[in-house]
């Protein structure tokens, strides 16, 4: 028995000493608690693009491998072969949103679609919003008849 004991402890002491490739120090200043990141202002003719630049921004998934080298793969990304050492660091915005599904605007939702937030099945389902699969068009009276049945 004590032998098992003086293995269990070498063991958690070779742990401590050796580390395992993660880290519990902050990889931002800690005395900063509320980041404010404003809307980049688009002057271009693509629609939406300075929310699209502003999410990437706030929605961050980055690699800082032991090398020095730094990737930021996107949320669909398969990253493989991570040596240790190596730090994540995951900075997701957004949250549960605000009043019920179903009153948010259909043409918000048939957008979040065409951009691949959200699926064509989660716009049925949990907005009341029915889209033509093969054009994504707005179906009004469908959507109304969905929304008047969850209402």
């Amino acid at each position: 028995m004590r032998t098992r004991a003086m293995t269990v402890a070498l063991a958690l002491l070779a742990g401590s000493i050796c580390g395992c490739g993660y880290t519990t120090r902050a990889l931002h200043r800690t005395d900063v608690r509320t980041v404010a990141v404003p809307i980049f202002e688009s002057r271009s003719f693509r629609r939406g693009i300075e929310y699209e630049l502003t999410r990437e921004l706030i929605n961050l998934i980055e690699l800082r491998y032991p090398d020095g080298q730094i990737k930021r793969p996107t949320s669909k990304d398969l990253v493989t072969d991570v040596p240790a050492g190596t730090e994540y660091l995951q900075h997701a915005g957004g949250g549960g949103g605000y009043g019920p599904a179903i009153e948010r605007p259909a043409a918000k939702v048939q957008e979040e679609v065409r951009n691949g937030i959200i699926s064509l099945a989660a716009a049925r389902d949990a907005y009341g919003v029915a889209l033509d699969p093969d054009t994504l068009e707005l179906l009004e009276d469908q959507t109304a008849l969905l929304r008047s049945q969850k209402g």
